[in-house]
């Protein structure tokens, strides 16, 4: 039995592959966002917060 798959075709100026070796600071960001995850998911819902106050 044989399957015929066919991937997607990738649009113009989107899903460009980028290698981790190819990022400028990856491993940089990687810690600080390791190291500030409390911070930014406080912030996160704050703003989660805020936007229902405007929707309503």
């Amino acid at each position: 039995m044989t399957t015929m798959l066919a991937l997607k075709q990738k649009l113009k100026g989107r899903n460009i592959d980028i290698h981790v070796s190819d990022m400028t600071n990856y491993q940089e960001t990687k810690q600080l966002i390791k190291k500030n995850i409390e911070s930014i998911n406080q912030n996160s819902l704050e703003l989660e917060t805020e936007s229902h106050d405007i929707k309503k």
